[in-house]
This record gives structure tokens, sequence and C-alpha cells, in this order.
């Protein structure tokens, strides 16, 4: 049973959130669904001390060196999210979209407009 709702969890997030996560002991690497060169990973640091219970995020590394031009993204993308503005999401959100445009095109989708799936998915959230 937990087997099972562990995949379900790693299925939705990837989903959701378009990565599919892979944890070891200290470690989560996450890759993009949109781009599997474009994997990240990350240390988790503990603390927990009894009147403080925190964890942070340190980066390891982010790509695979299959895409130079994806990893020189990558450097851009940490420089600007992460070391200037201290935003692990904002990076991420940026990733998938960098991913997600050189997968579809700048314009999205390749009528340009919105898809059905996406209407559903509208329809059924609203």
């Amino acid at each position: 049973v937990f087997t099972a709702k562990t995949e379900e969890f790693r299925q939705t997030v990837s989903n959701i959130l378009g990565y599919t996560l892979f944890f070891q002991p200290t470690k989560i690497r996450l890759t993009s669904a949109y781009n599997l060169s474009a994997a990240i990973t990350f240390q988790l640091n503990t603390s927990s001390r009894s009147s403080d219970s925190s964890a942070t995020m340190k980066l390891l590394g982010a790509g695979n060196g299959e895409d130079p031009e994806l990893d020189q993204r990558l450097v851009e993308l940490i420089e600007e999210w992460i070391v200037k503005r201290d935003s692990i999401p904002c990076f991420m959100a940026a990733l998938t979209l960098e991913c997600f445009e050189r997968m579809h095109g700048s314009g999205g989708q390749a009528d340009g407009g919105m898809g059905e799936e996406t209407m559903q998915m509208t329809r059924t959230v609203s």
C-alpha cells in the first residue's frame, strides 16, 4: 500500500509541477517532464533544534552535459533566481517555462492557442 501511495504521489507531483522526483537519503533529484537533460539535484539540510525545526535546500548540480546550450541557460537561471533573488521556486518555474518553450516553440502549442485539454482542465477547476 505504501509503495502504491508513494508512486501515486510522485505521479501527481509530476503531472502538476512538471518534474519527476527521485528521493535519496539526503538528496532530491528532479527531472523536467519537458526535457530530460534538465536534471537538478538538491541536498536537503535539516535542523531539528528544540526551538527551530527547519529545512534548507542546497543546489548540488544542474544539467547532465548532454545539451550544452541548456546547461548554459541553467547557469543563467541559477544566477538570476537562486543567487540574486534567493528563490528556488522561481528558478524551478523559469526552468519549466524554458524547457516547455524549447519543446513546443515559443508560441506554446502548434496552433498557438489554448488546447482542448487545457480548456477542459479550466472548466473542471472552476
